[in-house]
């Protein structure tokens, strides 16, 4: 059992606010190695990189948003998911489909595919 004076208590929770930040950091880290994108062609203010499954969950908040999707037509009122839009990358994936993500050049933040 741990006993903390209030002087300790200032002290443990400075320490757990030190714990969270190296924790954001080493996710915000992590994230950017795993969420690495290749740039295959480069333009002024974006370039284009192969689709990935990690694409998922931004194609799932994008294709649920009916702003984006009132232009696109039907497509506007099929529900989906991250499951599904996962699914969908996997079978453009294996079809060898000419699909790509569009990558911000500065931030590496995905924007369009």
């Amino acid at each position: 059992m741990i006993c903390l004076n209030r002087a300790g208590s200032t002290s443990f929770s400075i320490f757990l606010l030190n714990l969270s930040i190296d924790l954001y950091c080493f996710i915000k880290c992590f994230n950017t190695i795993l969420l690495q994108y290749f740039k295959k062609i480069i333009g002024s203010k974006c370039y284009l990189s192969p689709i990935s499954e990690q694409d998922a969950e931004k194609w799932a908040e994008w294709f649920t948003d009916l702003e984006v999707t009132i232009p696109l037509g039907d497509e506007a009122f099929t529900p989906t998911s991250v499951s599904k839009e996962r699914k969908t990358i996997n079978d453009f994936l294996q079809s060898g489909a000419h699909v790509f993500s569009i990558v911000d050049l500065k931030s590496d933040e995905l924007i369009g595919r």
